[in-house]
């Protein structure tokens, strides 16, 4: 160990601390924008059956580092809102929990995705195209090294 070593210094910290202004920034977002009645965890769970149509509910627990206990919870707020529907189908000789977007569904990730567009679009401005590549790849290689770890962990 460093003798010098101070996690506040680390990438690590300075991701996380990203991190929660990002959420921070979504939460006051959704609590501004009430009309429609829905939190940040259920505009990224719309945003991941937007953009994966055919994900299993245990994938999306997954995708979003959530218990399949609380994604469970959260789904049955989202259907009793008209904003998803859940079935039980078959795979593989399996049976898996499908999510799909219902028409409101998608109309709010299209109106909130409009709203989120210029703000996202001005704060990447300040990088050059190269600049966010990269930057893009180094979060990718962090993030799967990371999801190595709790992997390890978790099995």
């Amino acid at each position: 160990m460093k003798k010098n070593f101070k996690f506040s210094e680390t990438l690590m910290h300075h991701l996380d601390n990203t991190a929660k202004i990002s959420r921070v920034l979504g939460a006051r977002y959704f609590d501004k924008h009430n009309e429609f009645d829905i939190t940040y965890n259920n505009f990224l769970i719309i945003e991941l059956l937007f953009t994966n149509p055919d994900i299993h509910q245990r994938n999306i627990a997954r995708a979003l580092l959530m218990g399949t206990a609380n994604l469970s919870k959260e789904l049955e707020r989202m259907e009793n809102k008209g904003l998803i529907k859940r079935k039980l189908t078959e795979k593989n000789k399996k049976m898996v929990k499908t999510v799909k977007l219902t028409k409101k569904g998608e109309e709010i990730y299209h109106t909130i995705v409009g709203d989120w567009e210029k703000f996202v679009t001005d704060l990447e401005n300040i990088y050059t195209k190269e600049e966010l590549k990269t930057f893009k790849e180094f979060l990718l290689r962090m993030k799967n090294k990371l999801t190595e770890s709790i992997d390890m962990v978790i099995e």
